[in-house]
């Protein structure tokens, strides 16, 4: 394992109540204080928003959440949380809790942020 305290997160996101009943589910493509989204919850969030949630809400930013939380390097936050930046892959922010978990499972193990192959792309 190259990031072993991922397995924070991933255990976080597979124990996630994600229904519509959820106090917060989870949403790729929104951040912890958004105040709008999809999620038939009417509250979600993403990766980073989940670890902002954890950390307490004392973050501005859920990359440097993300980070501090499962102690990895900002620059493999980022590529996390934005997937859509740079070469990654823009369909990731209608990824699902499964494919959120496939990612950072991937991460831990290989310290590449893969989401092309996460959503089986």
């Amino acid at each position: 394992m190259i990031y072993p305290k991922l397995q924070i997160m991933i255990d976080y996101l597979e124990n996630l109540d994600n229904s519509p009943k959820s106090k917060c589910g989870f949403d790729m493509n929104y951040e912890h204080e958004s105040q709008y989204t999809d999620h038939p919850c009417g509250t979600a969030c993403c990766i980073g928003g989940h670890a902002e949630l954890i950390l307490g809400g004392s973050h501005p930013e859920v990359v440097e959440a993300l980070s501090r939380l499962c102690n990895i390097p900002v620059k493999i936050a980022n590529k996390i949380c934005w997937p859509g930046s740079r070469a990654n892959c823009l369909a990731a922010y209608e990824a699902t809790l499964e494919q959120a978990i496939k990612v950072l499972e991937i991460c831990r193990d290989t310290g590449k942020v893969d989401w092309p192959s996460a959503m089986g792309l």
